[in-house]
């Protein structure tokens, strides 16, 4: 699941508004842990469906960017295929069906943040390995941003 940073209530370290120039460093004092996402992406086919290809944080120990790209795409969207994602998270202890599931990132586990609650992502995505017909499962590690510093409340 996810991890929740311990907050300190006098702590206002947010995530900067823009996506940062990683190419320079950072500075792990005012970036703090926070995992920030940047470059949302809505499906044409499915605008209910939006993610973050990338990730920024800070590395604390040589005050470097660290950028994680995220693979998710939209699903190719063919209109006599009918696949769509489950409705509810599969168990993914099991095999899945390459030809049910397609090429489809499906996304669950939305975690919508309690200072912005526009803010919402989702933490997980489940695609079906159509070499072996197992479930690969990527848990995100996106926090919210903006923690209220009057207010000490953790993650949901």
């Amino acid at each position: 699941g996810i991890q929740c940073p311990d907050v300190d209530p006098t702590d206002e370290k947010t995530c900067p508004a823009t996506k940062p120039d990683t190419s320079g460093n950072c500075d792990p004092d005012e970036f703090g842990d926070l995992f920030c996402a940047y470059d949302e992406v809505c499906c044409p086919d499915s605008p209910e469906t939006c993610f973050n290809t990338t990730t920024i944080e800070c590395n604390p120990d040589n005050g470097e960017y660290r950028e994680t790209v995220s693979a998710l795409q939209c699903p190719d969207v063919d209109p006599t295929d009918e696949k769509t994602c489950p409705a509810t998270k599969p168990d993914t202890s099991g095999n899945c069906d390459p030809d049910e599931f397609g090429d489809l990132f499906c996304a669950y586990d939305e975690v919508c943040c309690p200072d912005s609650p526009e803010t919402c992502f989702n933490t997980t995505t489940i695609e079906c390995n159509p070499d072996n017909g197992e479930y690969r499962e990527t848990v995100s590690a996106l926090q919210c941003p903006d923690v209220d510093p009057t207010d000490e409340k953790t993650c949901p």
